[in-house]
């Protein structure tokens, strides 16, 4: 697929780039290649695909199935998809988006200040993240 999606989620937008899906006997396999190892985020970005073909395919959730593939150990996994799972995910997405939201000065312009967010004092737990060049200007940190 390789397109960003969106759908609506608890009334927030939510965006998705699927790596690829298909019809496989009455079914929707949905897999994302994995080039490092098992982590498990992996799950919660999967069934968060899970929720957009259900919502927005209209498959039943007992006929999606999730696969991570992991290519370096060549790993293809089957995780758990039903409607008790997907309504958590998007229970969970809804809780992060208020989460997010309130922490906006001006929520109704979706506007925040930076003086709100002070940086770490730590910049060690910045090489895990993947907008410190939104603090350093820059992709080397300091």
């Amino acid at each position: 697929l390789e397109q960003f999606q969106q759908f609506s989620v608890e009334g927030f937008g939510v965006m998705l780039k699927m790596d690829f899906a298909l019809e496989l006997d009455e079914a929707l396999c949905i897999y994302d290649w994995k080039t490092g190892k098992e982590w498990r985020g992996d799950s919660e970005q999967l069934e968060c695909y899970a929720l957009y073909a259900r919502e927005e395919w209209q498959y039943p959730s007992e006929s999606i199935k999730v696969r991570p593939f992991y290519l370096r150990d060549s790993l293809v996994k089957e995780l758990a998809c039903n409607d008790e799972v997907l309504d958590v995910r998007a229970r969970v997405i809804g809780d992060q988006c208020i989460e997010m939201r309130n922490l906006l000065r001006n929520p109704d312009r979706n506007l925040a200040s930076i003086d709100d967010f002070p940086m770490v004092e730590d910049s060690a737990i910045c090489r895990r993240c993947f907008f410190y060049e939104a603090c350093y200007e820059t992709r080397t940190i300091p």
